[in-house]
């Protein structure tokens, strides 16, 4: 159970929780497809094939930066709360850059879960830098 964000709370649009309490979302635009998930210590994210992968010629891009055919890495990556170093807002792009521990990530979001993922971090990240 997510005691920041109870299960009887409501959470925007395209949000849900899961089995365990944990807050989760897919997102895609015509790039990516990921899907998020928020836990208590971390953050979960995988990339997943496009539900249309016509729209981008047939090439992705892995969470790697090696450019692969229409296939996608099995494992999840998880960044820790703990970790986190700095967090920047990109409120016009609709994402959130995260450096948790040297590694950085892009945490995608709609406009309407921005400010939702976005205090949900500044709680669980109180060490972290906001830019």
């Amino acid at each position: 159970m997510n005691e920041y964000y109870p299960t009887n709370t409501g959470l925007p649009e395209g949000m849900e929780y899961d089995e365990q309490g944990n807050i989760f979302w897919y997102y895609e635009d015509k790039e990516r497809h990921l899907y998020f998930r928020l836990e208590k210590e971390r953050i979960c994210y995988k990339y997943l094939p496009l539900t249309n992968p016509k729209k981008i010629l047939g090439v992705n891009s892995s969470p790697y930066g090696k450019v692969i055919g229409l296939e996608f890495p099995d494992d999840e990556l998880c960044r820790s709360f703990y970790d986190m170093k700095w967090i920047k807002e990109m409120r016009k792009k609709s994402c959130i850059k995260i450096n948790s521990g040297g590694a950085y990530a892009t945490i995608f979001v709609t406009s309407s879960q921005y400010d939702f993922v976005l205090n949900y971090l500044k709680i669980r990240c109180p060490d972290a830098k906001f830019k």
